[in-house]
């Protein structure tokens, strides 16, 4: 067994999270610790029917907390010295972690994630879906130009100022930084907030070769997680929290990123980023509404 505390934070998706749970707990880790955000079903309850009681130790939230509240509940449980970063719509193929802690082992870096890719298909084998979505993830930034895509095929760890949700840290570095719990609503730059915060303190970041995993994008996702089911609501309240988080974002790490990053001000540079956001809603829109069609 991996010495791996699997964490995964989940709200409103728990019959998604028990179509997806087998690829995590074919990966070998020691523990797989799920937080149950006060979905309805609950948890528990979609897991009992489907046979997966024993998939993992559940812990249900009083109270709708949000996404760093639930993970910081999860950090507090893990027993392992190394905690891996799930989400209740990512499908992991086979040895995915094994692979992330090859590299820690080998003294590659201190926190690393690999390739991820979306798809809006669900089948018997997950990772291979027969639709696959062409978009990829940030994975570092520096001012407007640096980009990593998640889906990129790379030879070589590439050394990052932060990484995508998906990754393997040591607890002990997750629990000096700590999720902020000032980052509301859909909690956007959450995990850039604790990897940057990692990188600015000298913890080495990487990006490593590896299978791709693939983040599901389908109509089981609809809502739940960090969305509102309501289309013109829903994007609507998602990109007031994308200004808002990316704004105390900014003004948090101003000084570590300077004039790289913010190319004005941390205000101006949030509200240019929506902008740049605001581009691509028609194609959100269309995504939404065939997404909306198949659950009718």
């Amino acid at each position: 067994m991996l010495p791996v505390s699997i964490v995964i934070p989940t709200y409103n998706r728990s019959e998604l999270l028990a179509k997806i749970i087998p690829t995590y707990t074919a990966q070998s880790c020691a523990e797989i610790i799920i937080v149950d955000d006060c979905s309805e079903p609950s948890v528990a309850e979609v897991f009992a029917e489907a046979g997966l009681s024993e998939a993992a130790t559940i812990i249900r939230n009083t109270r709708h907390e949000g996404s760093p509240a639930s993970r910081t509940t999860a950090i507090r449980s893990c027993t392992q010295p190394f905690i891996f970063f799930g989400e209740d719509d990512l499908y992991l193929p086979a040895g995915y972690i094994a692979n992330l802690f090859d590299y820690i082992s080998r003294g590659t870096a201190d926190i690393v994630a690999s390739r991820v890719k979306e798809t809006d298909s669900l089948n018997d084998d997950p990772t291979r879906p027969t639709r696959r979505a062409s978009s990829g993830y940030e994975i570092a930034r520096i001012g407007w130009d640096f980009l990593v895509r998640g889906d990129r095929s790379v030879r070589q760890p590439v050394y990052v100022p932060h990484l995508h949700t998906w990754a393997l840290a040591p607890k002990h570095v997750i629990e000096e930084i700590g999720f902020d719990r000032r980052f509301k609503g859909n909690a956007f730059r959450e995990e850039t907030d604790v990897y940057l915060s990692a990188f600015e303190r000298g913890y080495r970041l990487a990006f490593v070769p590896g299978k791709l995993a693939f983040h599901y994008k389908g109509p089981l996702n609809i809502s739940g997680g960090q969305y509102k089911s309501s289309i013109a609501a829903g994007l609507a309240w998602y990109e007031y929290h994308v200004f808002l988080n990316n704004l105390r974002f900014l003004r948090k790490h101003r000084h570590a990123l300077g004039g790289e990053c913010i190319l004005i001000s941390p205000f101006i540079d949030s509200a240019l980023y929506s902008i740049r956001r605001a581009l691509g809603y028609p194609g959100r829109i269309s995504a939404q509404l065939r997404r909306h069609r198949a659950t009718a």
